[in-house]
């Protein structure tokens, strides 16, 4: 995991991702990268820079 932590030990194990913000992670980085909180809140939201 990024901070060096157990992956259970992440915010992300207790909440639902959903299917949106998952798409937004580039196809090679998926299962590779953590989903900040930040982000997941955005769910379906789009990136002022993608306009």
């Amino acid at each position: 995991m990024a901070n060096g932590k157990e992956a259970s030990a992440c915010w992300c194990q207790r909440v639902t991702i959903s299917a949106a913000v998952l798409a937004r992670v580039p196809e090679p980085l998926r299962g590779q990268v953590c989903i900040c909180a930040s982000c997941n809140s955005m769910q379906g939201k789009t990136n002022s820079r993608e306009s």
